[in-house]
């Protein structure tokens, strides 16, 4: 089981830094649509294809396995071995969301299944992918965050270097005419100084943006808390003794009532009758099949006294 932690409050915090309305309205909201997000990912192909080819060591074990030399699916190709190991996780894995802890805008629970030929098996499948959705999910998160960093910071050099050449044009402009004797050189005076004004409170929103972008990294080192890590289970999910047991004994009292109706309808027929006399030898021949299933399960026939 796991907590996805609330990642989004710092993109709300960048935009209501700069007067943009949030997508997110409230944390009951957000933690929504990360449970979705994270429910998404883990039943998608791409996250799939990292677990079934990374090797990971079931306890008890001391060679490392990946799925899909595990279930050892045939196909013409490493690729189509691949995909159809897939699809087999699939299968098996359920994802189950959500469960909330207590009150409303508390975080969400979500859990993991997946059903294996043993109990460590099971356990070591959900762990490992409990260790690749965090690996993941920081990966994602710090590629867009880097990405996001590196951009802010290309523009900013740009803005620095038209916020220098503003300054210098209107220094220029300045020592050129000490004196503004005419309209048009106070004209011209007044937009070189406007210019720098836009661009300083460009380099400024740009450095702020950096900021809160270097802030957001820092933030991202925990985005998900893993609740529980899984341990090997001490009974079986599937098949259930007592629903197989159950389902036995309705199939065979089903059976036999069907089996004493029939006899019962036989005794009643006219043996004479060609076509009543082939079906009393086909009941007769189901009659001595029953018995030999009987006798093959050690079910046997008490002796009359």
């Amino acid at each position: 089981s796991f907590v996805p932690a609330r990642v989004q409050n710092m993109s709300s915090r960048i935009d209501a830094s700069f007067g943009v309305r949030s997508q997110v309205t409230d944390q009951f909201t957000e933690s929504l649509y990360l449970v979705e997000t994270y429910v998404r990912v883990m039943s998608g192909t791409n996250f799939l294809e990292r677990i079934v080819d990374k090797p990971f060591t079931v306890p008890g074990d001391s060679k490392a396995i990946t799925l899909t030399e595990y279930y050892g699916q045939d196909g013409a190709t490493e690729e189509e071995r691949r995909y159809k190991t897939i699809d087999l996780v699939m299968k098996n894995l359920k994802v189950n969301p959500p469960r909330q802890i207590t009150g409303r805008n508390q975080p969400m629970i979500i859990t993991i299944q997946y059903d294996a030929s043993t109990p460590r098996l099971a356990a070591s499948v959900v762990n490992l992918m409990l260790d690749e959705l965090v690996l993941y999910n920081q990966t994602m998160q710090n590629t867009t965050t880097t990405g996001n960093r590196e951009f802010i910071e290309k523009q900013l050099e740009a803005a620095k270097q038209g916020l220098d050449k503003a300054e210098k044009d209107r220094s220029d402009f300045e020592r050129s005419n000490t004196k503004i004797v005419t309209p048009g050189l106070q004209v011209e005076l007044d937009r070189l100084k406007r210019n720098v004004r836009i661009q300083e409170d460009v380099f400024m929103n740009l450095n702020r943006q950096l900021e809160l972008v270097k802030i957001q990294e820092q933030e991202n080192k925990a985005s998900i808390d893993i609740f529980q890590r899984a341990i090997p289970p001490r009974f079986r999910t599937s098949p259930s003794t007592k629903k197989n047991v159950l389902i036995a004994g309705f199939l065979g009292l089903f059976l036999f009532c069907g089996l004493a109706l029939a006899m019962d309808f036989v005794k009643k027929i006219d043996v004479k009758d060609e076509k009543s006399k082939e079906l009393v030898e086909t009941f007769a021949e189901v009659k001595g099949d029953v018995v030999k299933v009987g006798r093959l399960f050690g079910i046997r026939k008490k002796s009359k006294k």
